[in-house]
C-alpha cells in the first residue's frame, strides 16, 4: 500500500470515528436536556429525607412503630413543615423492594415465572408530601391498620397492565401464591420515575406501612422555607426522642435526582461522549489537513507548471482541495452508516430522544463537513500563491 493511500484511509477512518463519536455526544447531550426537563411523576422541591433505623439499636416492632409515630406528629410541629409521611424508599434512593404478582382470576400457570413488580411501604401522607397525583381511588387512611383487610396502591402503568380497560379499584392481586391471601386495590397513582429515569412507564405499587412493617425508614418533610434551617430541628426532634439513635443519612430530593440513580449518569455519559468527540474532532482535522498538505507537496512542481501555463487560481483551488473534499465527503458517509449502526444499542441510553435521532445527525454531519473543509482550503490556499519559478525547481 502506498503511502499517499494509507494516509488517505486512515483520514477517512479518522472521521468517520469523529462523526460516530460527536454524534454519540450528541445524543448524550439531548438525552440530558430531556432528562432534566421530564416530568418524574413527583415533586423533588423542597423535600427532605432523613433515613433510620431504630432497629440497629435494639428496638422490638412496637417499639419502632411508638418511636415513627411520635416523630411523625413532633416534626410536623417544626415551623416550616407542611407535610410529612414515612416510606421504606424513595425515588432515586435506595434500597428497593420487589415481589411477585398473582391477580386473581388469572392464575399463573406452574411453568409461567410471575411477573416480578417493585413496590414501596409507605404512610397515609407519603402521596401528599411527594405530591404524587392520585387518579383514581382513594389514598391510605389510618383505618388501613394491621388488623384492616390489606390494600394497595397501583400506577397508571400497572392498572393497564394487568386490567387493561377495566377499572382496577376493587380489584384483587396476591404477593404469595395464585390463592392468596389477596390485597384490594384502593387508588391509582400516577406513573413516575422510581429507581432510575427512563421514559418507559414501569409497573409498580405502594403498601400501607401499618401492614407492612420495616424497620428501617425514610421520613419525608415537605417545607415552605430553605430546607437546610430545619436540619438541626429535625435532628434535634430525633435525638429527643432517643439520643443513641443514629441517623444513617440526611438528603433532599434534588440530591437524590442529581445522584448516581437520577441525573448523574447522563451528566457523565454526555461529558465523556463530548470530550470523546472532540478528541476525536481534533484527530480528523489533523488527519485532513496532513494528508491535504502532504498531497501539496508532492504536486508543487505540477502546480507551478499550471500556473506558468496560466492556470488561475480558482482552478488551482479547486485542485488541490478536490482529493480533500473527496475523503471528507467519504468519511462522513462512512461514519454516518457506522453511527446508524450502532444507534440499536444506544436506545436503551437515552431518555427522551431517538438513537437515529435524524436533527442530531444531520447537524453533526454539516459541522463535521464544514470543519473538514476548513481544514482542507488552508493548504489548497497556500498551493495558490506558490510562486511558478520556484515551483519549477523544485524537487
Amino acid at each position: 500500500m502506498s503511502t499517499q493511500l494509507r494516509d488517505s484511509t486512515l483520514a477517512v477512518a479518522q472521521l468517520a470515528c469523529s462523526l460516530v463519536l460527536l454524534i454519540a455526544a450528541g445524543l448524550f447531550v439531548r438525552s440530558l436536556n430531556s432528562a432534566e426537563h421530564m416530568y418524574l411523576g413527583f415533586n423533588p422541591d423542597q423535600v427532605l429525607n432523613v433515613i433510620m433505623d431504630p432497629h440497629e439499636i435494639g428496638y422490638d416492632q412496637a417499639q419502632t412503630k411508638s418511636f415513627y409515630e411520635e416523630l411523625e406528629d413532633e416534626v410536623r410541629r417544626i415551623p416550616g413543615v407542611q407535610s410529612a409521611s414515612l416510606a421504606f424508599t424513595v425515588p432515586m434512593g435506595f434500597p428497593s423492594k420487589t415481589t411477585p404478582v398473582f391477580v386473581q382470576g388469572h392464575p399463573v400457570s406452574a411453568r409461567e415465572r410471575p411477573t416480578v413488580i417493585p413496590y414501596d411501604c409507605i404512610s397515609p401522607t407519603y402521596l401528599q408530601t411527594m405530591q404524587v397525583p392520585l387518579v383514581k381511588g382513594r389514598q391510605f387512611t389510618n383505618s388501613n391498620s394491621e388488623a384492616a383487610p390489606p390494600v394497595a396502591i397501583v400506577n397508571q402503568a400497572m392498572a393497564k397492565r394487568f386490567w387493561p380497560n377495566e377499572d382496577p379499584i376493587g380489584k384483587y392481586f396476591s404477593l404469595k401464591s395464585n390463592t392468596g391471601p389477596f390485597v384490594e386495590i384502593v387508588g391509582v397513582a400516577g406513573d413516575g420515575q422510581y429507581f432510575f429515569i427512563s421514559t418507559a412507564a414501569q409497573p409498580y405499587f405502594y403498601l400501607p406501612l401499618a401492614q407492612n412493617f420495616v424497620s428501617y425508614r425514610f421520613l419525608q418533610l415537605r417545607t415552605s422555607v430553605p430546607l437546610q434551617s430545619i436540619v438541626s430541628s429535625v435532628e434535634e426532634v430525633i435525638h429527643k426522642l432517643d439520643p443513641d439513635l443514629p441517623i444513617d443519612d440526611i438528603r433532599t430530593m434534588q440530591q437524590l435526582v442529581q445522584g448516581i440513580g437520577g441525573l448523574f449518569l447522563f451528566r457523565l455519559a454526555a461529558t465523556v461522549a463530548a470530550i470523546m468527540g472532540f478528541l476525536g474532532l481534533v484527530l480528523a482535522i489533523v488527519g485532513v489537513y496532513g494528508v491535504v498538505s502532504y498531497s501539496v507537496s508532492r504536486r508543487t512542481n505540477e502546480i507551478g507548471i499550471r500556473m506558468a501555463l496560466g492556470a488561475e487560481r480558482a482552478e488551482i483551488l479547486k485542485l488541490v482541495s478536490g482529493r480533500g473534499l473527496r475523503l471528507v465527503g467519504v468519511g462522513v458517509a462512512v461514519g454516518l452508516v457506522a453511527a446508524w449502526a450502532l444507534s440499536r444499542a444506544m436506545n436503551s441510553l437515552l431518555v427522551g430522544v431517538n438513537a437515529a435521532d435524524p436533527i442530531t445527525f444531520g447537524t453533526v454531519a454539516i459541522l463535521l463537513t464544514l470543519v473538514a473543509l476548513a481544514a482542507c482550503l488552508v493548504p489548497a490556499r497556500r498551493a495558490t500563491r506558490v510562486d511558478p519559478m520556484v515551483a519549477l525547481r523544485y524537487e
